[in-house]
């Protein structure tokens, strides 16, 4: 049976096309009505991509399927269209990353932090999303700087986690991995450093932490980096708390994280 092409509905919107180790995104317009969506195309240079492209497209139903209502639907990048082998997909188009999202913040070569309501929001948002996935067995394992987006396809700003292609899923089994590491260097635990194969939801309220603490100071600290510098200001107990080395004392889940960024967000 033929590959279907993501031609027969769409057409490129121009020369925005990015990059990553697995796939390339490019902007694409849909032909019935104009719309513009991003286009994720997967790699197929090896059986690993391929099998990771299509490890990301089951996840990604599963999450769809698990969402009880729009506004969870909402806390995710979805697909609206996709090519049942795995081929490519096509998402919301999603604006920019965090990181190039706080690139445009910075004046005379100064850094310029993020507000900390939107940071707060951010947390709220991209905690929502996660902890649905958490509940259903699925740990993200790169939640970093260019895998938080900003989503403004709505009235206000969202931000959402996404690129779940080397997520942990208890119920899909996980391809050889060529290569040890999972995550990006920065904003990965201790623990997901030693074993990616026995990442927990902890681990993502690490990665998320280490995104606060980008997003408020500017400062990108090394995976191993102890501790935080800096004054964080209102958030800094919060943020510390997720970041925490032991795992065992660190914020255990998203329900947490959401519960105490909006009660921040309430008093400011």
């Amino acid at each position: 049976m033929a590959r279907r092409s993501w031609e027969e509905h769409y057409e490129d919107a121009g020369d925005d096309v990015h990059y990553g180790g697995y796939a390339e995104v490019r902007r694409v317009r849909r032909k019935s009505d104009g719309r513009v969506f991003a286009l994720k195309v997967g790699f197929e240079r090896s059986e690993e991509q391929k099998e990771r492209n299509r490890r990301e497209h089951r996840i990604l139903d599963r999450l769809a399927a698990a969402a009880a209502d729009q506004k969870q639907a909402n806390a995710l990048l979805l697909p609206v269209d996709a090519c049942k082998e795995g081929l490519w997909m096509v998402l919301p188009w999603a604006g920019e990353s965090l990181r190039a999202y706080s690139r445009t913040r910075k004046h005379t070569g100064a850094w310029k932090p993020i507000d900390q309501r939107e940071v707060l929001d951010l947390l709220d948002n991209c905690a929502q999303g996660l902890g649905l996935a958490h509940e259903h067995g699925i740990v993200h394992r790169d939640v970093s700087w260019q895998n938080v987006l900003r989503i403004s396809d709505r009235p206000g700003v969202r931000w959402i986690v996404c690129d779940w292609g080397v997520a942990l899923d208890r119920e899909i089994a996980l391809p050889p991995m060529t290569r040890v590491a999972v995550g990006t260097d920065g904003f990965v635990s201790p623990q997901q450093q030693h074993d990616a194969h026995d990442a927990k939801a902890a681990d993502d309220v690490f990665g998320l932490g280490r995104v606060a603490y980008y997003a408020l100071s500017g400062r990108r600290l090394d995976t191993g980096a102890p501790g935080l510098s800096g004054d964080l200001g209102r958030l800094g107990t919060l943020v510390r708390a997720m970041v925490e080395p032991d795992r065992k004392h660190r914020i255990q889940s998203m329900t947490t994280v959401r519960a105490r960024a909006r009660k921040l967000r309430g008093g400011a």
